[in-house]
């Protein structure tokens, strides 16, 4: 039920004409929503600077308010405030958390790990399949998977944590009742179902370019650490890259290609300390829980196979490998890997991609 304080908790959060910064400040001094709602014009002229007031004044109006909550109410949409327990806590570790978020579907939990992966809108064939790997596998341990649900790794991240059965959670630079890109508007409608969609902006922001560097850092401050799939030198998921740093969470990226310009991001990354990954265990060691199941899993898929198979099968990876290299690095005879190859493609535990080029399966 909606009570008198939530009217003016949503208010300030997402209608009020006043900087985040100043909303702080008035918070800090211990006046609530409905008392800053309520100024005299005294009040206004002891807190607020003179360019402050007329924006003030102009937004001092519950109209939006009740017309904002009826669309929550009939689109199974909620809000959660600042001060309430239902609040992430790790959002609330970060200095500048946003006072309200509009939601659709459920948070995550605040007891289970959440890894944030991003990457360029405009992915290769080699991150698609990277980002739909590490999602899944993610998932099978447990972990909620996070991003932006923009084109590109965000949303093929998203994807797969659904087609695992596993929990994600998408952090829009528009209103929740934008469902944007328009591209990704069937994601959007299972997440709404099987995850969760947040957003800060009030309903009715339409996506500008400023509004995504700014929801970012929700992106990484709701996360554990941040997986960087594939990024260019510029980059938006570098930006969510140095929040992840600056709110004391893991950055991870993935090793790539130096010939590739979607990896340079990437590899800067990798060369100013974030972790570089080239397999699920360069992630999951970093987290005990997890890496326990991480462990049992991999066991169970271990015991499956035969000493040989499970030498050929570590040497491949998402990126497929000819059999000369995969010779060279088994130090078997080729007789022998071609034979290992074919059993384990029966398996369905790797794929050829073309002739005598093999990869891991997605």
């Amino acid at each position: 039920m909606t009570t008198e304080k939530r009217i003016y908790d949503h208010w300030l959060a997402f209608r009020a004409g006043l900087t985040d910064r100043k909303k702080r400040e008035l918070l800090l001094l211990g006046k609530t929503a409905e008392q800053i709602y309520h100024f005299s014009s005294a009040e206004c002229r002891q807190f607020l600077y003179e360019n402050e007031i007329e924006l003030f004044k102009k937004t001092r109006t519950l109209e939006t308010v009740k017309r904002d909550m009826d669309w929550l109410h009939r689109n199974h949409a909620h809000t959660v405030f600042w001060h309430e327990k239902e609040y992430p806590k790790k959002l609330k570790q970060i200095g500048d958390y946003p006072l309200g978020l509009c939601i659709k579907g459920k948070l995550p939990e605040d007891n289970r790990l959440s890894i944030a992966i991003v990457g360029s809108r405009d992915m290769s064939p080699y991150g698609q399949q990277a980002a739909a790997f590490f999602s899944r596998e993610l998932v099978k341990c447990g972990v909620q998977i996070i991003s932006g649900l923009a084109r590109g790794i965000d949303g093929c991240s998203h994807h797969a944590a659904l087609k695992a059965g596993g929990y994600t959670l998408g952090v829009l630079g528009c209103g929740i009742d934008i469902q944007y890109p328009k591209s990704n508007q069937y994601l959007y409608e299972q997440m709404e179902i099987h995850g969760g969609i947040i957003s800060e902006f009030p309903l009715g922001t339409t996506p500008q370019p400023y509004h995504f560097p700014i929801r970012n850092r929700i992106i990484s401050g709701i996360s554990d650490g941040v997986f960087v799939i594939e990024a260019k030198e510029r980059s938006g998921s570098l930006i969510t890259a140095d929040y992840a740093l600056e709110q004391n969470r893991d950055v991870f990226a993935l090793t790539a290609r130096y010939y590739d310009d979607l990896s340079y991001g990437c590899l800067n990354l990798i060369q100013h300390g974030a972790k570089p990954v080239y397999r699920l265990e360069n992630i999951t060691e970093e987290y005990k829980n997890i890496y326990e199941i991480y462990t049992k899993l991999t066991n169970s898929k271990n015991f499956s196979l035969a000493k040989k198979e499970k030498l050929v099968y570590d040497c491949l990876r998402l990126e497929p490998k000819g059999v000369d290299q995969i010779v060279a690095e088994c130090k078997l005879p080729v007789c022998d890997v071609l034979s290992i190859l074919t059993m384990l493609e029966l398996k369905q535990y790797i794929i050829q991609t073309h002739h005598n080029y093999y990869r891991v399966k997605e």
